[in-house]
């Protein structure tokens, strides 16, 4: 990135990058017992040269397959994968590939046990390993709708299953209050809460009442009197605000009280402004110096970042959405939190165009009758079967979209609907007719829009029914209209300038939904691929999101894995080895022995008190009740080493596996509980303080923080060095301008010298900026001469084709429906047949482009430049002709201030055109399905997917080779290049014109204060004002220097 020469207290600095710390618990050796833990590795991220040539260099391994072609996890059990409003997960057992079938393009997840079903321990009573399911304790009042069910060890070692409702609404998880109804319908997944509760900043209300724990049957206590106020604050559950912010200078607690004083301070100065009816004359000068102190008071940082959270969705066994224990179908759609200063609620939904739900419709028809009707050619085929032999992927695949078709049809027109033969007894361009005539009357236009709701219950209430539906429900659901839900809300870390976005998954069978998901994950500053822990190193969707940002070259991606408490000591005493089993060993069997001392008190305790050995009662009362604390505390640490060493290993194996893919930084892991973070997180803090740091919660909370931390930092600076000295000094010079001392004479000197600025500033920066040699120009001029060599690339691509049309018929059209980027082993590697076509193009293009890229660089350094030494002249020139008047200095440096400003909003609109230009050379130079080569061969796969039959094979080769051959396809490439690469020239050159202007506006308003005789004439008429606003502005002044000391350093 180009960084043009600023001054120091305005230079921009990059976003700092916290490296997530690992546990110091010891790594698991692990045994060859066939579990998670002992499953044959996955194959190597990027192998050495040295590999197997069937190894793809340069690519992620493909889950679930390794080395062998029997790849076999541990029995398929039940575990659902939630994740913002969706439950993704499918079943299915081992698979064995053979040399031509492609690896499934849809994932089966594996069902893993839960930890909340006991097995009985293969040790004795002493020796025991329990199970735990560390579940979150039932509510303590009846006011919260959620329903967990706290799990105690029995003395046996087996454990209460965990609550059926392991998820919560959107809404519900925004808060400390649980808002679903009693029967919750809309399901986020344990990350999705944790995207809600990252963004909770809601723990200034009145906090949920704290949750029971297990009491073992311990007697209520006696009333006692108020406690202490410390011992009450210990009392008060866990606030987001507490918890301990990133190391970045912005959130120093010093750093925070300044940038308040700094805002107070704008307050008074408004307040003091405010002080006479002038500030609402709107002829006055007071009135626009009142509104800009109330403006200066209210900042907020205005930077931000857009964090994306991306699971993996699928197709379940109703194949439409997962469903919530009340029958509630949650579904794929993307959702933006985002902050307001405001307590209500804003949903603002946008809505499919016409023309793209039509475009879906038709696509899920195709698939649709592709699946229940056999082609023409099928029809009149000769032999036994109908249709020519197809791999089983292929027909698996069919079927499956066939489904989500179905599903989804009966989602939008629900009785209309009631025939579903008509969908394929009839023309296809009669039912599509049709179907656009049941969109076109059952689109809910009236649900797109802004609304705003007062409460969380009324957020939740129409969230769910935006991206859910129920069972029974008769209307036609909303969601399959809906684009884009945005949520407006005041919470604490929104606040903090972050974007969170709940993503589809890059697998989503919605082709619709997965481009917009790709699309985010192109422009988002941080993106977080979201998997369940027990399969995080085979996790598909991981793999499809590394896979795209390899492709994209983006380096900004991260992991979670959810459910890092979904962990059996007795599996760990089995499948791990060495030191760690042994630990795990020890510390279950500390809790065994507590409980078999509880057990053999409560034998001998008797009921209740009757009074004949009263001291007998109490002391075995006070020993059971001793017993159950350390079974408490025994209990816990042995949770804590079966999360943190798994944390551990999991971190370890995913930053080798996919490290290669983030060079610039450590790649980010987070293994995180839900369960844990909500099991405590209303009880007092000290007491949940543990749990709420066992569940990593806390630890992604402050990574996201420090996203934005360093472009805070740098706004805050900002703010203290130059947008409150500017106004200062302004307020400033409206006090000299009454003090009546200057003649005429010299008045009419100091207004020609103030003209004369203000005409030479407009005449060089203005005019240089409006040349012809804009950036639009330069990208003109440097891209003319390209389209010579389309002829070369065409021919390349062809050569390309060519070699793919030897594949078998199975292989081929594996990656057809993979869009042309798949991977099997009867051709050996990976291959992305988007990148293939254009990789001559992107050749011959690599070296023009980084030299454009570095002209655009000293194109718009020159101009910033122009932009510097034009104000210093300004300063200079002032300094010499208006050398001995009392507001000379002042105005020096209220013109400095602006000048730093307006090198610093300049290079942040050249900051914003790079990053656009990254986006660019993505959608150009890249071969990911929304690029241009990628949308260029949409029609070319959907058409492939479409065929079956006798002769698809040849057809689909047709299909391939006929796009790939046209004459026009490179020329069209590039001419969307230059116009995409010209629009943001023009942006850019609009943007600084934008900026210039302004801040040249509000150089001449500076002026107007001096040479204006309106000016001199309400401040000499005002002396009360002028005085109060003379000491104001000598306050200000002093204490903003001591606040720069502390922000700037």
């Amino acid at each position: 990135m180009t960084q043009v020469r600023l001054p120091s207290s305005t230079a921009a600095s990059p976003s700092a990058r916290t490296t997530t710390s690992s546990s110091p618990s010891p790594t698991p050796s692990f045994g060859s017992t066939p579990s998670f833990f002992s499953s044959p590795p996955p194959q190597q991220l990027f192998p050495s040269q040295g590999s197997s040539s069937s190894t793809p260099p340069r690519r992620f391994p493909t889950p679930p397959f390794g080395s062998t072609p029997n790849f076999v996890l541990s029995t398929p059990q039940d575990n659902t994968f939630v994740f913002g409003g969706l439950l993704r997960s499918t079943a299915d057992g081992p698979s064995v590939t053979y040399p031509d079938d492609p690896l499934p393009s849809v994932e089966r997840d594996w069902r893993s046990p839960s930890i909340a079903t006991g097995a009985s321990s293969r040790l004795d009573n002493n020796a025991r390993t329990p199970s735990f399911s560390f579940s979150p304790p039932p509510p303590s009042t009846p006011t919260q709708h959620r329903t967990v069910t706290s799990v105690v060890t029995s003395p046996n070692g087996t454990a209460s299953p965990r609550s059926p409702d392991e998820t919560e609404s959107v809404a519900g998880r925004l808060g400390n209050m649980n808002l679903t109804p009693r029967q919750p319908s809309l399901a986020m997944s344990d990350v999705g809460a944790a995207i809600a509760d990252v963004a909770n900043g809601l723990d200034e209300q009145t906090p949920r009442p704290a949750a029971s724990s297990p009491d073992f049957g311990r007697p209520s206590p006696s009333p006692s009197p108020s406690p202490h106020p410390r011992l009450k604050a210990k009392k008060l559950p866990h606030n987001v605000k507490d918890e301990k912010p990133p190391s970045n200078r912005f959130h120093d607690p010093t750093v925070q009280q300044a940038f308040g004083e700094a805002k107070t301070l704008m307050s008074s100065l408004a307040n003091a402004l405010g002080s006479s009816s002038l500030h609402v004359n709107p002829d006055s000068t007071i009135q626009r110096l009142h509104r800009q102190a109330q403006d200066l008071s209210r900042f907020q940082c205005p930077s931000t970042r857009t964090v994306g959270f991306v699971g993996d969705s699928g197709v379940d066994n109703q194949h439409l959405a997962r469903t919530s224990n009340s029958g509630a179908a949650c579904t794929c759609v993307v959702t933006e939190y985002h902050y307001h200063d405001s307590r209500d609620f804003v949903i603002d939904v946008e809505l499919f165009s016409q023309e793209k739900l039509m475009d879906q419709i038709t696509e899920l028809l195709q698939t649709y009758r592709r699946h229940h009707l056999p082609s023409e050619e099928n029809e009149t085929a000769v032999g036994a079967d109908v249709r020519e032999v197809e791999d089983v992927g292929e027909v698996k695949d069919v079927e499956e979209q066939a489904k989500v078709a179905h599903d989804t049809f009966k989602a939008m027109f629900r009785d209309r609907l009631k025939d579903e033969q008509v969908l394929t007894t009839k023309p296809k361009d009669y039912v599509l007719s049709t179907l656009r005539s049941w969109v076109l009357e059952a689109r809910p236009s009236q649900i797109g829009g802004i609304k705003t709701r007062s409460s969380l219950q009324e957020c939740s209430d129409l969230l769910m029914h935006l991206t859910s539906e129920t069972a029974e429900a008769t209307e036609p659901a909303v969601w399959p209209y809906i684009r884009k839900i945005k949520v407006f809300l005041d919470s604490h870390i929104l606040s903090k300038g972050l974007v969170l976005v709940d993503l589809p998954g890059l697998r989503d069978l919605n082709s619709a939904r997965r481009m917009i998901t790709e699309r985010y994950l192109v422009e988002c500053d941080e993106i977080f691929a979201v998997c369940n822990i027990g399969r995080a190193m085979t996790d598909v969707g991981v793999f499809s999101v590394f896979e795209l940002a390899q492709k994209a070259k983006l380096s900004n991606v991260g992991i979670i894995c959810t459910r890092s408490d979904d962990i059996q000591a007795s599996e760990a005493v089995r499948d791990w080895t060495g030191s760690s089993a042994e630990r795990v060993q020890k510390l279950s069997n500390n809790v065994s022995t507590v409980q078999s001392e509880i057990s053999n008190i409560v034998l001998v305790l008797p009921d209740e008190d009757t009074g004949e050995d009263s001291d007998c009662y109490n002391k075995l009362f006070r020993d059971k009740h001793k017993a159950e604390k350390r079974l408490l505390q025994h209990q816990f640490k042995l949770k804590k080493y079966l999360i943190e060493t798994r944390n551990t290993d999991i971190i370890s194996k995913l930053q080798t596996q996919y490290g290669d893919a983030v060079p610039a930084r450590t790649l980010q892991v987070f293994c995180v509980s839900n369960t844990e973070y909500w099991a405590k997180r209303s009880m007092p803090r000290d007491d949940a303080l543990p749990s709420l740091e066992l569940s990593c919660i806390l630890d992604l909370r402050k990574h996201c923080l420090s996203i934005v931390a360093d472009t805070q930092l740098e706004a805050a600076k900002q703010f203290v060095v130059n947008d409150i000295p500017a106004l200062v000094g302004d307020v400033a010079l409206w006090v000299q301008s009454g003090a009546g001392s200057t003649d005429a004479e010299h008045k009419r000197a100091v207004r020609e010298t103030l003209d004369e600025v203000e005409r030479r500033l407009k005449k060089y920066v203005l005019s240089y900026l409006s040349l012809p040699h804009s950036p639009h120009a330069l990208g003109s001029d440097r891209w003319r001469l390209s389209d010579r060599n389309t002829d070369d690339w065409t021919q390349s691509a062809i050569a390309a084709g060519s070699k793919w049309n030897e594949w078998t018929h199975p292989t081929y059209s594996a990656f057809c429906r993979n869009y042309g980027c798949h991977y099997t082993k009867a051709v050996g590697r990976w291959h992305d047949w988007n990148e293939e076509i254009i990789a001559g193009m992107v050749t011959d293009l690599a070296v023009p482009w980084q030299r454009l890229c570095s002209s655009f660089g000293d194109e718009i350094e020159q101009a910033i430049d122009l932009v510097d030494e034009s104000m210093e002249w300004a300063l200079e020139f002032l300094e010499d002709e208006l050398d001995g008047f009392s507001f000379t200095m002042t105005l020096s440096q209220v013109l400095l201030c602006h000048k730093n400003t307006m090198l610093a909003e300049a290079q942040k609109a050249y900051d914003n055109f790079e990053n656009s230009l990254s986006t660019l050379r993505v959608d150009a130079l890249s071969g990911i399905r929304t690029s241009l080569i990628g949308q260029a061969m949409e029609s070319s796969y959907k058409a492939c997917n479409l065929d079956s039959g006798g002769g698809s094979h040849e057809r689909r080769k047709g299909y391939i080779n006929g796009t790939i051959a046209r004459q026009d396809l490179f020329r069209n490439l590039m001419r969307d290049f230059r116009r995409r690469l010209n629009g943001l020239a023009d942006s850019l050159q609009a943007d600084l014109l934008t900026t210039i202007r302004a801040h040249l506006a509000m150089i001449d308003e500076t002026l107007d204060l001096i040479r204006r005789e309106n000016v001199a004439t309400e401040s000499e008429g005002n002396p009360e004002l002028r005085s109060r606003l003379g000491e104001e502005v000598s306050l200000a002044t002093e204490k903003t220097r001591l606040i720069q000391q502390v922000i700037v350093g």
